[in-house]
């Protein structure tokens, strides 16, 4: 029988009786999303416009929603309408749950 390895860690937690913060840190994939910069303006956060498409429930027309993203950033210095990956980590703060991985 061969395994996942997701699936294996998972298991190899469970077994060692880690809590259940770790187990389910082990059996969840962290969130990455490409976005742009819409504001620069707090020292180490800034705010990225995460753009998808959805289909309308009944006319089924493509529809741009935008999602905001406050992220923070140590060392890279970027600007208002730059290109970037995020990716979801602990919570920082109240309202940042992100932080800016790479500057596209």
């Amino acid at each position: 029988i061969q395994h996942d390895s997701s699936e294996r860690t998972f298991r190899e937690a469970v077994e060692r009786k880690y809590s259940m913060k770790a187990i389910k840190q082990t059996a969840k994939a962290k969130k990455t999303l490409e976005g742009k910069i819409v504001s620069a303006k707090n020292p180490k956060t800034v705010i990225v416009a995460v753009t998808h498409l959805v289909k309308h429930p009944l006319y089924q027309k493509a529809i741009k929603r935008t999602h905001r993203f406050a992220a923070h950033v140590e060392t890279l210095v970027l600007a208002v309408g730059d290109r970037v990956h995020i990716a979801e980590t602990k919570p920082i703060s109240k309202t940042k749950h992100f932080i800016v991985t790479e500057k596209l």
